[in-house]
Formats: C-alpha cells, sequence, structure tokens
C-alpha cells in the first residue's frame, strides 16, 4: 500500500469467503510478515535507545507524510487519542521506565497530561467562532 510513500505494507490474505478479516467476537485479520527484525529490549531501552529514538522520529516523520498522501484514500477509525494516551499509553511507559531504568522524572507525566489535554482541543478551538462565551467554551473543552 505504502510502495509509492517508500514503505513496505503487509497486505491483508483473504479469508476463504474473500473477506479481508473474520468478523466474530474478535475481529482477525492475517497478515503475510514484512521483511526485518524487530529490536531487541536492550536496544529500545539501552544504552543506544536516544539514537534509536532518532531513527524513530524521522521514520514516524515519513509515516506521517506517507499517510498524508493516501488520507483521502483510506476511513480510519475514529478513535479517543487523548483517552487512549492517558488510560494506556502512558501507564504503559510509567511502567517501563522503573523496569528499565529511564530515568524519565515523574513531573514529565504530569506535564505531559496537562500540555497534551491542550494540544489535543486546539483542532476544537479553530472550528469555534470567537464571541463573547469563548473562553466558556475554551474551559469546556480543556475540561473534556
Amino acid at each position: 500500500m505504502f510502495l509509492k510513500q517508500g514503505f513496505s505494507s503487509s497486505l491483508p490474505i483473504l479469508t476463504k469467503a474473500g473477506e479481508e478479516y473474520l468478523d466474530g467476537k474478535d475481529v482477525f485479520i492475517l497478515t503475510r510478515g514484512l521483511k526485518g527484525n524487530p529490536l531487541s529490549k536492550s536496544d529500545r531501552f539501552g544504552d543506544t535507545r536516544v539514537k534509536f529514538g532518532e531513527k524513530y522520529v524521522k521514520s514516524i516523520a515519513r509515516l506521517h507524510k506517507a499517510l498524508k498522501a493516501i488520507e483521502k484514500d483510506i476511513s480510519p477509525d475514529e478513535v479517543d487519542l487523548y483517552k487512549n494516551v492517558i488510560d494506556w499509553a502512558l501507564p504503559a511507559v510509567k511502567k517501563q521506565n522503573i523496569q528499565w531504568n529511564m530515568g524519565i522524572d515523574d513531573s514529565f507525566f504530569d506535564d505531559y497530561i496537562e500540555n497534551f489535554g491542550i494540544l489535543f482541543v486546539l483542532p476544537f478551538l479553530k472550528a469555534m467562532t470567537c464571541t463573547k462565551s469563548w473562553q466558556k467554551q475554551l474551559a469546556k473543552c480543556l475540561s473534556l
């Protein structure tokens, strides 16, 4: 799918009924593997984690550009990103921080929650009209 954008993609293997996934109690998608090897835990969390972090940042930027190029052709599921980050990602990173002695100060997590909450509502604020009640609208959005 992303070959034009420079990414390999694993397309679904069709079911016997010709569908891309099995839909029952759970949804299952079978795909072929991609070439390459996953990073080891020591690479991800060890002494070279900064080097790999920089590499990931560049890859995420490339992925963002690739997705931007095809966004008109796809219909992603709507997710509550803020809820996912707060309920799942941050607790997981906190746990890894302790497990791998990553050195992330606890204040990072509080600061992230506060600032991500503000950034998350900015697109909604753009859609609002500027009226005398904009402060109430902003307070309402920030409390979501």
